[in-house]
């Protein structure tokens, strides 16, 4: 969930999370793309400034909501794992362009045992499964606001 969060569009807040997540060696080969990845053209298509933060008035929203998990391989020191997500990601705000959407996703870490916890080695993601769209009726730019800040996130995972 943290991987999918705001706080991936900060800098210092993106380096301690992919530090604290990955084996050392994997986030020291991460830590210079990511930076590019997240570059200010990126951060300002999606309405952020240079430092990932929104513009007064406006919500910024990125989160992951796991589905499911599967285990798809595991030994004492290492283990691939599986986990089907669907993701929120867009400004609310009345003058957005990009609103809130929903995507479907599948991400698959290879972990290994280090210094006593899970540590990702690699991961990769790939689209779906999506289910078919329900009739519910979108919700207003302030709705999402509203709630986005009544509901917070799991902050176990953060």
């Amino acid at each position: 969930m943290s991987l999918g969060s705001t706080g991936m569009f900060q800098k210092d807040i993106r380096h301690s999370l992919v530090n604290s997540l990955y084996t050392s060696s994997a986030a020291a080969k991460l830590t210079g793309p990511m930076d590019q990845a997240y570059s200010a053209d990126f951060l300002g298509k999606l309405g952020l400034d240079a430092n990932g933060n929104a513009p007064t008035g406006s919500t910024f929203v990125s989160r992951v909501i796991p589905v499911g998990t599967t285990v798809q391989q595991y030994s004492d020191n290492d283990a691939k794992v599986a986990v089907w997500y669907v993701g929120l990601i867009g400004m609310s705000g009345q003058a957005s362009t990009d609103p809130v959407t929903t995507s479907w996703k599948t991400w698959t870490f290879d972990l290994q045992w280090s210094d006593g916890d899970w540590k990702i080695v690699t991961d990769s993601q790939k689209d779906g499964p999506a289910p078919v769209p329900g009739d519910d009726t979108a919700a207003t730019s302030d709705e999402i606001s509203k709630a986005i800040d009544e509901y917070g996130g799991f902050t176990y995972a953060r």
